[in-house]
């Protein structure tokens, strides 16, 4: 090819490329507006645990926010990343860099948090003080994926290869697997959210793999002082929120973008939360939560349509009170008894009463 071309070739190239950063660069900096009455805070957040209107508890790659309705503490952790082999079969999903980051944040009190890195570590911290990492997982493969903690005295943690893990109020200790033939390190099994309404009263979501087709089986057990009950599969599809106001009444959510609900120990069928031209929207329900003791959850999706849930019956038609969350971001929604709602999208807060 003669020079000039060659040239000419070269320089419509790097337009073409400049051209697609500047698109990308666009679109990633699109966002929906807020509702009326929603607030946004400057305070980083991708995972988020507000146990009242005015606290809190936030976290962003390795930082913890506290924020207490008027100002903010921040707290960055230094933990130890895991390091991978070539030879891991994660070693091309999971980046080193990220191994550490924050996965889950619960509070059960103004006064008591804990978070959990997917480097296996969780941290015990509140106002004031904070706690030493504990490292709770064994192997290097596996990360810790969420907590629930309904008070100073109880927590539950899940894992990537679902395994569980107990604090009670001084230690943590191994809880098993609700599914022992499907955990560690070469299982099919990930724990992928947990709601304890009650001390030692949890329901957990599982994602079971088929290691043939490589779908995914949501399933849910019940864990109750300390055992296990066996696990019922009410989806097709991986829970990727899950909630419940007492020990009889949750929801969830599927990266599909269907809800259940539970009544009296009893799943209902999935039914999608956002349809068009009497077509489901495939979108990914991020983030589910209930008012305590209230009969009241709440639904986010990846777009920041926030659905209530109350007397379990889904409001069909969302209310978009939170910017755009499609990102890829693990976003978690918490609303206090108050009746306010939080969610967080990585770089800010935000506010909302349904």
């Amino acid at each position: 090819m003669p020079r000039r071309y060659t040239a000419l070739a070269v320089i419509l190239g790097v337009g073409v490329v400049f051209a697609a950063i500047v698109f990308i660069a666009h679109r990633r900096s699109e966002s929906w507006p807020l509702a009326a009455g929603t607030r946004q805070y400057d305070v980083p957040a991708a995972v988020v645990s507000c146990p009242t209107n005015t606290f809190c508890a936030t976290a962003h790659a390795r930082k913890v926010v506290i924020w207490n309705g008027r100002a903010i503490t921040v707290h960055q952790f230094s933990l130890p990343s895991l390091h991978f082999g070539v030879n891991d079969p994660l070693s091309r999903d999971i980046p080193q860099m990220n191994s550490d980051f924050i996965q889950s944040v619960s509070c059960a009190s103004p006064h008591f948090c804990v978070a959990v890195t997917f480097g296996g570590y969780a941290i015990e911290f509140g106002p004031g003080h904070w706690g030493p990492a504990i490292r709770l997982t064994s192997g290097k493969l596996e990360g810790l994926t969420a907590v629930s903690c309904p008070s100073s005295v109880f927590c539950l943690a899940g894992s990537s290869t679902g395994e569980s893990y107990v604090f009670n109020g001084t230690s943590w200790q191994s809880g098993g697997s609700p599914d022992p033939a499907a955990a560690g390190p070469n299982g099919f099994s990930e724990i992928t959210a947990i709601s304890c309404p009650q001390t030692e009263q949890c329901l957990v979501a599982s994602a079971l793999t088929d290691p043939m087709s490589g779908d995914y089986n949501g399933r849910v057990y019940g864990f109750s002082e300390g055992s296990w009950s066996s696990g019922s599969s009410p989806v097709n599809y991986a829970i990727t929120a899950l909630a419940c106001s007492d020990s009889y009444d949750c929801v969830a959510g599927t990266a599909d973008g269907k809800y259940l609900t539970m009544a009296s120990g009893s799943w209902s069928d999935p039914f999608p939360v956002s349809m068009t031209n009497g077509q489901q929207n495939i979108v990914r329900i991020v983030g589910a939560s209930c008012v305590k003791n209230a009969g009241q959850c709440f639904l986010l999706d990846q777009n920041g349509e926030f659905y209530p849930v109350t007397d379990l019956s889904l409001t069909l038609h969302g209310t978009r009170a939170f910017t755009g969350l499609g990102s890829g971001l693990t976003s978690e929604l918490s609303c206090s008894p108050g009746g306010t709602c939080f969610v967080g999208d990585g770089s800010s807060l935000y506010e909302a009463k349904p």
